[in-house]
């Protein structure tokens, strides 16, 4: 499966101000690994995924989507799985997940009307 994620992740470097050293040190990779992604020379792994998703602040699971290694959402599917939830609500500060929480069970008491 062919995708775009070289450009994507370069992408995602630059608009954090970044050089390939500095994802590969904040993902405890080898740089080398880093540069041979983005240029093309290796696909990414599900280890490498694993290892860029916390610097970039996104779930892992988003990531092997971008990367090919899993199939990506379908349009007009609703919903987010549950490990993508999971992946979002680890990011956020205590504080936040309460919030997240309460505007959840607030939905679900409104219910559809």
């Amino acid at each position: 499966m062919e995708t775009r994620f070289p450009e994507w992740l370069f992408e995602q470097i630059k608009n954090n101000g970044w050089s390939m050293r500095e994802l590969a040190r904040r993902s405890n990779l080898a740089h080398t690994s880093v540069a041979r992604v983005i240029s093309g020379e290796i696909a990414p792994t599900w280890d490498f995924c694993a290892s860029i998703a916390r610097p970039l602040k996104m779930s892992p699971i988003s990531i092997f989507r971008l990367a090919g290694l899993m199939p990506s959402i379908e349009e007009g599917m609703e919903g987010i799985s549950f490990d993508e939830l999971r992946g979002i609500m680890e990011r956020l500060t205590p504080k936040q997940r309460r919030d997240v929480l309460r505007y959840a069970e607030f939905l679900d008491h409104k219910g559809d009307g």
